[in-house]
């Protein structure tokens, strides 16, 4: 009985993953689609659920509603001080602003292939 539950367990881990892993996808695949760029302000830097990685939350005007969403970052060390209270670009679905991606990281900038800026002076990747 045992080792049933513990296949099932595995089983609901691997489609859990999956599912996120397409959901995740869906949402880089909307806002390509829709895309329209805004500045936004970094309103906090902080460490997210695991401590090797950052949560970025930031605002944003669309129409003159206000947006503040929130992008995690597992593989960067963000300098804090360097980042928060700055502008920078935004990326979201025009149909649906609150889903959307700050561009911080070069990574971003090449996920919705935009030119790049010539430097990321608060985000490092790690090696």
């Amino acid at each position: 009985m045992t080792t049933k539950i513990v296949k099932l367990i595995l089983v609901l881990l691997i489609i859990m993953f999956v599912l996120s892993y397409f959901i995740e996808m869906r949402k880089y695949t909307m806002i390509r689609k829709n895309l329209k760029y805004v500045n936004a302000s970094i309103i906090f830097v902080g460490k997210g659920v695991k401590e090797s990685e950052y949560t970025v939350r930031y605002k944003f005007d669309n129409n003159g509603t206000e947006y503040i969403e929130q992008n995690g970052y597992g593989i960067y060390e963000i300098d804090k001080k360097c980042l928060e209270g700055k502008f920078f670009k935004v990326g979201y679905d025009s149909p649906n602003p609150s889903n959307s991606q700050i561009l911080i990281t070069k990574e971003d900038y090449s996920r919705f292939n935009i030119p790049q800026p010539d430097s990321f002076p608060c985000v490092y990747k790690f090696r």
